[in-house]
Protein backbone atom coordinates (compact mmCIF):
# COMPACT_ATOMS: atom_id res chain seq x y z
CA UNK A 1 0.00 0.00 0.00
CA UNK A 2 1.07 3.33 -0.62
CA UNK A 3 1.05 6.54 1.29
CA UNK A 4 0.92 10.00 0.87
CA UNK A 5 2.24 12.29 3.50
CA UNK A 6 1.58 15.35 2.08
CA UNK A 7 2.96 17.65 4.79
CA UNK A 8 6.23 16.68 3.97
CA UNK A 9 6.05 17.25 -0.08
CA UNK A 10 7.23 13.45 -1.14
CA UNK A 11 4.87 13.29 -4.60
CA UNK A 12 8.12 11.81 -6.66
CA UNK A 13 8.50 9.00 -4.12
CA UNK A 14 4.45 8.28 -4.12
CA UNK A 15 4.53 8.27 -7.89
CA UNK A 16 8.01 6.10 -8.30
CA UNK A 17 6.29 3.50 -5.32
CA UNK A 18 3.07 3.17 -7.70
CA UNK A 19 4.77 2.57 -10.77
CA UNK A 20 7.21 0.20 -9.03
CA UNK A 21 4.28 -1.50 -7.82
CA UNK A 22 2.22 -1.91 -10.91
CA UNK A 23 -1.03 0.25 -9.59
CA UNK A 24 0.12 3.67 -12.20
CA UNK A 25 -2.14 2.28 -14.81
CA UNK A 26 -4.94 0.84 -12.57
CA UNK A 27 -5.45 3.57 -9.92
CA UNK A 28 -5.57 7.32 -9.85
CA UNK A 29 -4.12 9.07 -6.84
CA UNK A 30 -3.85 12.91 -7.06
CA UNK A 31 -0.38 13.59 -5.34
CA UNK A 32 0.03 17.44 -6.27
CA UNK A 33 -0.78 20.73 -3.83
CA UNK A 34 -2.01 22.21 -6.89
CA UNK A 35 -4.10 19.36 -8.00
CA UNK A 36 -5.31 18.33 -5.10
CA UNK A 37 -6.67 22.36 -4.46
CA UNK A 38 -8.74 21.87 -7.83
CA UNK A 39 -9.96 18.72 -7.27
CA UNK A 40 -11.42 19.81 -3.97
CA UNK A 41 -12.70 22.72 -5.89
CA UNK A 42 -14.45 20.48 -8.69
CA UNK A 43 -15.48 17.06 -7.17
CA UNK A 44 -17.18 15.81 -4.04
CA UNK A 45 -14.43 14.21 -1.72
CA UNK A 46 -16.13 11.75 0.64
CA UNK A 47 -13.66 10.65 3.43
CA UNK A 48 -12.96 7.02 4.69
CA UNK A 49 -10.93 5.81 7.83
CA UNK A 50 -8.82 3.25 6.66
CA UNK A 51 -6.74 3.10 10.50
CA UNK A 52 -6.27 -0.97 11.13
CA UNK A 53 -7.40 -1.40 14.49
CA UNK A 54 -4.34 -3.24 17.14
CA UNK A 55 -5.56 -6.87 15.63
CA UNK A 56 -4.85 -6.17 12.26
CA UNK A 57 -7.56 -8.31 10.78
CA UNK A 58 -9.64 -5.55 9.42
CA UNK A 59 -11.25 -6.29 6.33
CA UNK A 60 -14.38 -3.95 6.38
CA UNK A 61 -13.77 -0.35 6.83
CA UNK A 62 -16.48 2.59 7.11
CA UNK A 63 -16.29 5.90 6.07
CA UNK A 64 -19.05 9.32 5.90
CA UNK A 65 -22.30 9.19 5.13
CA UNK A 66 -23.56 9.33 1.12
CA UNK A 67 -26.80 10.20 -0.22
CA UNK A 68 -26.91 8.32 -3.67
CA UNK A 69 -29.22 9.69 -6.38
CA UNK A 70 -31.08 7.16 -8.89
CA UNK A 71 -33.48 8.31 -11.56
CA UNK A 72 -36.76 6.64 -11.52
CA UNK A 73 -37.44 4.27 -14.12
CA UNK A 74 -41.36 6.14 -14.07
CA UNK A 75 -40.81 9.77 -13.63
CA UNK A 76 -38.26 12.03 -14.46
CA UNK A 77 -37.61 13.01 -10.21
CA UNK A 78 -34.79 11.18 -8.92
CA UNK A 79 -34.71 8.26 -5.84
CA UNK A 80 -32.42 9.36 -2.82
CA UNK A 81 -30.89 6.81 -0.41
CA UNK A 82 -28.46 7.65 2.47
CA UNK A 83 -25.68 4.92 3.05
CA UNK A 84 -22.16 4.72 4.49
CA UNK A 85 -19.17 4.60 1.99
CA UNK A 86 -17.08 1.23 2.48
CA UNK A 87 -14.08 -0.50 1.49
CA UNK A 88 -13.81 -4.26 1.50
CA UNK A 89 -10.17 -5.45 1.77
CA UNK A 90 -10.70 -8.87 0.96
CA UNK A 91 -12.22 -7.92 -2.83
CA UNK A 92 -10.68 -4.09 -2.63
CA UNK A 93 -13.95 -2.61 -3.41
CA UNK A 94 -15.07 0.72 -2.51
CA UNK A 95 -19.34 0.95 -2.06
CA UNK A 96 -22.18 2.69 -0.84
CA UNK A 97 -24.21 0.48 1.47
CA UNK A 98 -27.65 1.26 2.46
CA UNK A 99 -28.88 0.69 5.84
CA UNK A 100 -32.28 -0.64 6.19
CA UNK A 101 -35.61 1.45 6.42
CA UNK A 102 -37.93 1.17 8.96
CA UNK A 103 -41.54 2.88 9.41
CA UNK A 104 -42.74 4.62 12.36
CA UNK A 105 -45.84 5.90 13.26
CA UNK A 106 -43.79 8.71 15.18
CA UNK A 107 -41.09 11.14 14.31
CA UNK A 108 -38.27 11.31 17.13
CA UNK A 109 -34.84 11.29 17.96
CA UNK A 110 -33.55 9.00 14.45
CA UNK A 111 -36.03 10.84 12.45
CA UNK A 112 -34.21 14.30 13.13
CA UNK A 113 -30.86 12.79 13.41
CA UNK A 114 -31.23 11.44 9.93
CA UNK A 115 -32.09 14.36 8.61
CA UNK A 116 -29.11 15.85 9.60
CA UNK A 117 -27.03 13.52 8.24
CA UNK A 118 -28.89 13.61 4.95
CA UNK A 119 -28.95 17.29 4.84
CA UNK A 120 -24.71 17.35 5.19
CA UNK A 121 -24.15 13.67 3.21
CA UNK A 122 -22.98 14.61 0.02
CA UNK A 123 -24.82 13.63 -2.62
CA UNK A 124 -23.56 11.14 -5.55
CA UNK A 125 -25.36 9.68 -8.76
CA UNK A 126 -23.58 7.54 -11.75
CA UNK A 127 -21.19 8.47 -13.82
CA UNK A 128 -20.27 11.40 -11.27
CA UNK A 129 -16.07 11.48 -10.18
CA UNK A 130 -15.12 12.14 -6.83
CA UNK A 131 -12.62 11.53 -4.76
CA UNK A 132 -12.04 9.03 -2.13
CA UNK A 133 -10.00 10.29 0.54
CA UNK A 134 -8.33 7.55 2.11
CA UNK A 135 -7.37 8.54 6.15
CA UNK A 136 -4.47 6.75 8.01
CA UNK A 137 -5.02 8.52 10.77
CA UNK A 138 -2.84 6.29 13.32
CA UNK A 139 0.15 6.88 10.31
CA UNK A 140 -0.93 10.72 10.51
CA UNK A 141 -1.00 10.22 6.59
CA UNK A 142 -3.60 10.40 3.35
CA UNK A 143 -4.21 10.03 -0.37
CA UNK A 144 -6.79 10.95 -2.46
CA UNK A 145 -8.08 8.43 -4.91
CA UNK A 146 -9.88 9.47 -8.26
CA UNK A 147 -12.79 7.27 -9.09
CA UNK A 148 -16.19 7.08 -10.73
CA UNK A 149 -19.79 6.31 -9.63
CA UNK A 150 -21.43 2.97 -10.99
CA UNK A 151 -23.63 0.62 -10.96
CA UNK A 152 -26.50 2.83 -9.01
CA UNK A 153 -29.46 0.92 -7.83
CA UNK A 154 -31.22 1.74 -4.31
CA UNK A 155 -33.08 -2.11 -4.33
CA UNK A 156 -29.55 -3.30 -3.63
CA UNK A 157 -27.02 -3.93 -0.29
CA UNK A 158 -24.96 -2.13 -2.47
CA UNK A 159 -26.30 1.03 -3.41
CA UNK A 160 -23.48 2.43 -5.63
CA UNK A 161 -20.24 1.41 -6.82
CA UNK A 162 -17.10 3.10 -7.15
CA UNK A 163 -14.59 1.96 -9.99
CA UNK A 164 -10.98 3.49 -10.82
CA UNK A 165 -10.99 6.00 -12.92
CA UNK A 166 -8.49 5.05 -16.39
Amino acid sequence: MVYCNYSEGNTERVKQDLAEQGKEETMKYITERTEIAKFFREHKIIKINMDVHADGYDTLFEGEKVEVAVKSKCGKSNMYVLGKLMYCSDIKKFYVSSGGTMLTNSFGYSDVMELYERNHAPTVAEGDIVGILENYKNQNQCRIRVMKVTDCNIMYYEACVFEDVE
